[in-house]
């Protein structure tokens, strides 16, 4: 099993992990609006995951068009790493939800692990925390992939809609030629219709 977590993390010349209460302090000495939004609100930590790019929503979310939130996510056995990440995400208090977004069959096997910050229809942020797969495709190689699902999704939808369009034509030829025979031409809408042309 693979698995590509997305912590952010910094690091000084020491290789030390950064202090958390200094960058808070200058967060707050700057006036930084932007990043005190990524503050956990009840812990003295910054938010240690990235946002997810637009291009990264639109592969991830292509190829894992399901969203399930954690607690209900049951499609196969969550590794352990993935689940500390989680836990982790969690007691940060910052995220709304954490969810898994995962393929509706095994033709990809790589869910996503990501948070949301704001309303589900409003103005919805996703953070990547992580991934896994028994072996995870490089970005470029999903983006691919994406690209042909999203394609042939938008294809079969534009043909369904040329197929009911056929439909309707041949619909109005027949209904037509039966009104304008039988002199049962008293729909309101037929005249309509035929007043837009």
């Amino acid at each position: 099993m693979q698995i590509e977590t997305y912590e952010v993390t910094e690091v000084d010349a020491d290789g030390k992990k950064e202090d958390c209460a200094e960058a808070i302090a200058l967060i707050e000495k700057l006036n930084l609006e932007g990043q005190r939004e990524m503050l956990s609100p009840e812990k003295d930590a910054r938010c240690p995951y990235r946002k997810m790019t637009k291009e990264e929503g639109f592969v991830y979310g292509t190829l894992c068009p399901i969203k399930t939130v954690i607690q209900k996510f049951k499609d196969e056995p969550i590794p352990l790493r993935v689940l500390q990440v989680a836990a982790h995400a969690d007691s940060l208090g910052i995220y709304r939800t954490i969810e898994v977004w995962h393929p509706e069959s095994a033709d990809i096997k790589d869910p996503v692990l990501v948070g949301t910050i704001g309303e589900q229809y409003g103005t919805r942020e996703f953070y990547i925390l992580a991934r896994w797969g028994e072996t995870l495709e490089a970005f470029d190689v999903l983006k691919v992939q994406a690209v042909k699902v999203f394609r042939a999704l938008i294809k079969g939808k534009l043909e369904r809609i040329l197929s009911d369009v056929k439909a309707d034509i041949e619909a109005c030829d027949a209904a037509s030629d039966t009104r304008v025979l039988t002199s049962k031409v008293k729909d309101p809408t037929y005249y309509s219709i035929l007043r837009d042309f």
